[in-house]
């Protein structure tokens, strides 16, 4: 639901298809056929990333460590205390989410040029 929340759209798998994976043998395997819509409703995306960012499942915390990626290009100033929050994480997968974000945000800080 979070990561519903905080992209702006909803992905379903919609059927399968038949994936070739080797022409020469004729293999193939099934794989997913994916769907896709916008949300219709406005969520308080502030209060489900603040939310997000406090979960204690790993995985929920990772969404939004995407989410924080994805807004970087005009971060709020309430933005800045979830990047704190997420910085010393457990998880490794969350912890490097920050350690690339604070690369990005380093480089868009410095001089022009180039």
């Amino acid at each position: 639901a979070a990561e519903i929340t905080l992209t702006g759209r909803a992905r379903w798998v919609a059927g399968r298809r038949k994936v070739l994976i080797d022409k020469s043998m004729g293999r193939w395997r099934n794989g997913p056929v994916l769907a896709e819509r916008p949300l219709s409703a406005a969520p308080d995306r502030r209060a489900v990333l603040e939310a997000a960012c406090r979960d204690p499942a790993a995985r929920v915390r990772r969404v939004a460590a995407d989410a924080l990626i994805a807004a970087r290009g005009a971060p709020p100033d309430w933005h800045a205390p979830l990047v704190e929050a997420l910085d010393g994480d457990p998880n490794p997968g969350v912890a490097g989410r920050m350690r690339f974000l604070a690369r990005r945000l380093e480089g868009a800080e410095g001089p022009a040029g180039g």
